[in-house]
């Protein structure tokens, strides 16, 4: 089995999200005759599936790849194709088919092999998930083998040449068992960076894909390009945005020199939905389809500003000692509900459901955030659509 190679290399500055990529050789003996039928199998499962045949890639050593960076083992590619149903699945911006099983709590992931910066930045990237109120935790290991008795599942790290990441889709109810990130990442352009990827490869991991899967010239540049259409392992989580912009998410496909190694606010409302444990969200935020009743508050994370629904139907941002910030003057009304509308509209309700207040911000994925400088906006993205324009 042949295929034509192909080197991607880091575009300053922005790089794609991919390690070297290289011919497929040819292959002999049983064991190996054995590796070529089953990587035979990936690639015509992967076309069953609908995924452009000039997407699908090829590496020596048999791994087939998707999008640049997303490896596609044997029983994952079956799912893909719909050939298999996932093991005990979940609904988890853009996810595979393949999920995760509901008995997954615990993943470990393997550095052993990882010191020096890019061991700081596994570090960064394990807290960065461990921050959000999931019902899956990750926990460091030093064994890069044998699964470790606290964890239900084991992802391992292991370092390659270059400046890109590969990781590949969940199967069988399991995460996907290692990703690779390249040492040349952390002097080129830094820990936080190096963070950030590891980021994306460990969201491939546990099943999502590239929020500009699409059109990566939306992160990457060049010519448009499309990894494949979405229903086909390219699913819409709900209540996050349906289009992509520069820099707007972890899972772009490709990353920059400015990469922030942070969550945007499209990547929380993604997590939250896909593995949320049912706490509240992410402090001062409403995301889509979220409310307030009356008496209900909610508070930045500083705990200096609170948006307080109250009973006279009135929607009011207040200094922490109670000083009035901004109201949307509907006092006197019948108090009903306050929603984040998945249309991206935040609207207060009176008990007739008839909107009294309602921020003309028809942008789905959109989500408001009551922040410790006073204001309070409705962004999508980066990007707000709302605000106040108060400030302490």
């Amino acid at each position: 089995m042949n295929a034509e190679s192909r080197k991607i290399q880091p575009r300053p500055p922005r790089a794609i999200l991919t390690g070297l990529l290289l011919a497929a050789g040819c292959y002999e003996g049983a064991d190996d005759e054995l590796q070529t039928d089953r990587t035979m199998e990936i690639v015509d499962n992967l076309v069953l599936a609908g995924f452009p045949e000039d997407d699908i890639e090829v590496e020596l050593d048999g791994r087939v790849l998707v999008g640049g960076d997303a490896v596609v083992g044997l029983e994952a590619s079956r799912e893909l194709a719909g050939l298999v149903e996932p093991a005990e699945a979940r609904f988890r911006q853009y996810r595979t088919f393949n999920l995760l099983s509901g008995s997954i709590d615990t993943i470990c992931v393997g550095g052993a092999t990882f010191s020096g910066g890019v061991s700081t930045a596994l570090d960064q990237a394990i807290a960065r998930y461990n921050e959000q109120p999931l019902d899956i935790s990750l926990l460091r290991v030093n064994q890069n083998v044998a699964l470790p008795a606290a964890c239900d599942a084991l992802i391992t790290a292991s370092l390659v040449s270059g400046t890109g990441g590969l990781a590949g889709f969940p199967s069988g109810g399991l995460p996907y068992s290692t990703f690779e990130i390249g040492t040349g990442i952390v002097p080129t352009y830094g820990i936080t960076v190096a963070s950030h990827v590891i980021m994306h490869e460990l969201g491939h991991c546990i099943g999502l894909r590239h929020s500009d899967f699409y059109n990566r010239a939306i992160s990457c540049g060049g010519a448009a390009y499309d990894e494949g259409p979405a229903g086909i392992g390219a699913v819409h989580v709900p209540g996050t945005p349906v289009d992509a912009v520069y820099n707007g998410s972890v899972m772009n496909s490709c990353y920059n020199g400015g990469s922030s190694g942070q969550w945007s606010v499209s990547d929380l409302s993604a997590l939250r939905r896909l593995y949320g444990d049912g706490t509240e969200s992410t402090c001062g935020v409403m995301f889509p389809g979220e409310t307030l009743v009356p008496g209900e508050a909610l508070w930045s994370c500083e705990g200096n500003v609170v948006l307080v629904y109250q009973g006279d139907g009135n929607l009011v941002l207040y200094r922490a000692n109670g000083t009035p910030l901004w109201s949307s003057q509907t006092g006197g009304t019948s108090p009903g509900v306050t929603v984040m509308q998945d249309d991206g509209n935040l609207v207060t309700y009176s008990a007739s459901s008839v909107p009294v207040f309602y921020t003309a911000t028809n942008s789905p994925g959109s989500f408001l955030a009551v922040q410790g400088d006073g204001n309070m906006c409705v962004y999508v993205h980066s990007q707000p659509l709302w605000c106040t324009y108060t400030s302490l």
